[in-house]
């Protein structure tokens, strides 16, 4: 069965007014405009702040775009944090850094809905996925982050890492730089995963090296 066309999404924090909104709408006017879908920023916002109205407490709010150019909004509470520093395991399937869509967040993400659902049912909190060439690209909901002396370094996206919007803040900021990231790095160094949703998170492979099949 052929998968249906990609629509582009934004999943965002809303805790007291919503976190980062002006970056997330500036990466979904992006997806958009590479997907061909027509997108009104100023609609968008509107939605989002009517969908405010009604949250009673910190949630996470995701905007769907539709291929049509139609908005859909839904909400939820926050998940509760794991204590860190958060488990995480390596998928065995490796992420194509060559595919223009990995640019953007759609819902052609089949390869890492399946890694997150099996990994929250081994209770990791995350998949981290390599390219093919074996170096690390992303976690399934997270970009990944490494400590590499006074810096903290993330893979490029030309690794095949989505340009997260907590990520672009951080390499705007000064706080972040890109660089190429092994498994070894992970292994022997500190670091962690970062949306934002969630922010930066500290994170540690499970024992044992877990691996997780996505197919």
């Amino acid at each position: 069965m052929e998968a249906p066309p990609p629509e582009p999404f934004e999943t965002l924090r809303h805790d007291e007014g919503f976190v980062r909104l002006d970056a997330h709408l500036a990466r979904l006017a992006r997806s958009c405009g590479y997907l061909g879908i027509g997108f009104s920023p100023r609609a968008a916002r509107e939605r989002l702040l009517a969908a405010a109205a009604e949250l009673r407490g910190p949630a996470r709010v995701r905007l769907q775009v539709t291929r049509s150019g139609d908005l859909l909004v839904t909400t939820a509470p926050l998940p509760v944090e794991a204590p860190e520093p958060v488990l995480v395991g390596v998928a065995l399937e490796r992420c194509d850094e060559r595919d223009p869509l990995r640019r953007h967040k759609t819902t052609a993400r089949a390869l890492y809905d399946l890694a997150t659902a099996r990994a929250a049912a081994a209770g990791l909190a995350d998949v981290v996925f390599l390219n093919r060439l074996g170096a690390v690209a992303e976690g399934a909901i997270s970009n990944v982050f490494a400590r590499r002396g006074a810096e903290l370094v993330t893979p490029p996206t030309s690794a095949g890492a989505l340009p997260g919007v907590l990520r672009g803040e951080l390499i705007a900021t000064g706080a972040c730089r890109e660089g190429e990231l092994s498994l070894a790095d992970l292994e022997a160094g500190e670091f962690y995963l970062g949306n934002s949703l969630r922010g930066l998170r500290r994170a540690v492979l499970a024992p044992g090296l877990v691996r997780v099949v996505d197919g």
